[in-house]
């Protein structure tokens, strides 16, 4: 009888401890940091520097500005227009002024990297078509020279932007290779290198 009553006490026990076990908290993994959705929307103001041989001129720096909206519309799949002006006093052997305003509209396309740390970086690539408007400079035509022009244009290249909030990015480069067709005398193509960074508003 003794033997039956410790036995029972043993079972007892151990199913005790199981029980006890069985109720112990769930342990929770370590959360992790909180990524920032990719942005539907962004607006970014830019710092822009071209180097162009632009009008049949030898090459150098024009400086100024451009604003670029974006969408995403669909998995990275987006669309993108931009409004950017450069202009130098200088240009060319004549050191005569220039001024280029460009205004395109394309695809773009978006990728984001989520890395451990709270902020995301991510990659756009586009190409944008539009219209290139130059004045206050020389341009040929086929009866003389005007002070002013409008020619196609083509722009293709990327950036990489760095969230700094929910609401706001460093756009750290803005990098794209723009093609024109003002007349020059020459080719009648101008290739220019446009380099910017500034910030992006995210909507």
């Amino acid at each position: 009888m003794k033997s039956l009553i410790r036995r029972a006490i043993c079972l007892g026990a151990f199913a005790g401890a199981l029980a006890g076990g069985g109720s112990l908290p769930a342990q929770t993994p370590a959360s992790k940091p909180a990524l920032m959705p990719a942005p539907r929307t962004d607006v970014a103001l830019t710092f822009t520097a071209d180097y162009a041989n632009s009008v049949g001129q030898s090459s150098q720096w024009l400086k100024g500005g451009s604003i670029e909206w974006g969408a995403n519309l669909w998995r990275g799949l987006g669309m993108a227009a931009r409004v950017s002006g450069v202009t130098t006093g200088s240009l060319g052997n004549q050191a005569v002024p220039l001024s280029l305003v460009l205004a395109t509209f394309g695809p773009r396309y978006r990728w984001t990297l989520h890395p451990a740390a709270r902020h995301n970086i991510s990659f756009y690539g586009e190409t944008l078509i539009g219209i290139a408007n130059g004045f206050n400079g020389l341009f040929p035509t086929l009866s003389g020279v005007t002070d002013s022009a409008n020619a196609f244009a083509l722009q293709t290249g990327g950036g990489v932007d760095y969230a700094l909030s929910r609401h706001f990015a460093w756009r750290i480069a803005d990098a794209n290779w723009t093609r024109t067709q003002f007349q020059n005398a020459a080719s009648n193509v101008e290739n220019q290198m446009q380099l910017g960074s500034g910030l992006a508003f995210r909507f």
